[in-house]
């Protein structure tokens, strides 16, 4: 089983780069609608209207701070799905593709979490950044309904921690529609 190779080209080149509610207090905006809503913490900006005529797969583009020259960036991919395909085959599938047509490194074995409530599992990762220096990576794979979702963080290693305190915010925030 492979997944569409246009869907995780478009989550690399854009950024590479859990659920439940959490009250509004100290975020900036709110995202959506769409499939999803979900709320930006201060300093992230929505600038999916700028980056969609990258991919046509693209449901948001948050930009984050800017750290060493690269700005860190969550982005949501939805890709459709077959009935057959399953939790297990996706993160199968997702992990190899990355791993073997992107050149990610140290890619982790998938988690278990959730988004919203519904199922999903994340891996985290290394890319050597295409001469933009080293990024590191962490992609929530989610299947709700008849597409499967994935939202990346990218950022630079050194901030990495403080711009995956601001991801897991979001993916706390967020909500199916």
């Amino acid at each position: 089983m492979r997944l569409r190779a246009a869907g995780l080209a478009a989550l690399l080149l854009l950024g590479v780069g859990c659920g439940g509610k959490e009250d509004a207090t100290r975020y900036e905006s709110l995202v959506g609608p769409g499939p999803y809503v979900a709320k930006l913490p201060p300093g992230w900006r929505d600038r999916t209207e700028q980056e969609k005529s990258r991919s046509p797969l693209l449901k948001g583009f948050y930009a984050g701070p800017k750290d060493g020259g690269f700005t860190a960036n969550v982005n949501v991919i939805e890709e459709k799905r077959t009935a057959s395909l399953n939790g297990a085959a996706v993160a199968k599938a997702a992990r190899e593709q990355i791993k073997k047509s992107f050149g990610a490194f140290e890619v982790t074995r998938p988690r278990e979490g959730r988004l919203d409530g519904e199922p999903a599992f994340s891996y985290g990762y290394r890319l050597k950044g295409e001469g933009r220096g080293p990024l590191r990576g962490e992609t929530l794979v989610s299947l709700h309904g008849e597409a499967i979702y994935y939202v990346t963080l990218t950022a630079r290693p050194e901030a990495f921690p403080r711009r995956r305190a601001a991801y897991r915010r979001i993916l706390r925030s967020w909500g199916w529609q």
